[in-house]
């Protein structure tokens, strides 16, 4: 499913007080929030009884989950709150995964999915995850949309999970090595 963050005027329109949630504007066939139901302007706003501020906190909480996981949705729609129980799927069922979201400790920023075999003889490289959206620290260091990610601290990425692990020492810099048309850079990011 796609997000977008509430504003006020959103939150608003959708007679919540406060503009804190994630708005679903849209669902994938198939996917686990479709089959649990979940419909276009539904804001999330709690997972497991946690409050959702946007929805990167929706991209952490879910991507630390593990997949056949329920996880039980506080969910806004019609102006009432309804609790929705969602069984996840595989994480390779989704085209691009938040590798860590800007609220999560020593979150990126970064929404990758692996390149395809035609994107790779296109970028001619052997390896790496394309960026599919950015904020927080990637988008401050100059990572934009479809930059492609080759390498983490000088090691060669093909996954999310090899991006997440190294992540989760909570280093307080990384090193991105991105290919941008037809150059290779390495970018330094401040995690704070």
């Amino acid at each position: 499913m796609r997000l977008q963050d509430l504003n006020p005027a959103l939150a608003e329109s959708f007679g919540l007080s406060t503009p804190d949630g994630a708005v679903v504007t849209s669902i994938a066939r198939g996917s686990a929030a479709a089959k649990a139901e979940l419909k276009a302007g539904d804001v999330i706003t709690c997972i497991d009884g946690e409050p959702v501020h946007t929805g990167a906190d929706v991209a952490t909480r879910v991507g630390m989950a593990s997949p056949g996981q329920e996880v039980r949705l506080t969910v806004w729609r019609d102006r009432a709150s309804r609790d929705i129980g969602v069984k996840l799927g595989a994480a390779d069922a989704s085209p691009a995964q938040q590798a860590t979201a800007e609220g999560a400790p020593g979150g990126l920023g970064m929404a990758v999915r692996p390149l395809s075999p035609a994107e790779k003889r296109g970028a001619q490289v052997e390896h790496g995850l394309i960026v599919e959206d950015v904020d927080g620290a990637a988008a401050r260091a100059g990572i934009r949309p479809g930059d492609v990610v080759l390498s983490l601290n000088g090691r060669p990425v093909d996954s999310v999970e090899q991006i997440r692990s190294v992540l989760a020492n909570k280093p307080k810099h990384v090193a991105l090595l991105i290919q941008r048309e037809d150059q290779q850079i390495f970018v330094p990011i401040n995690l704070g």
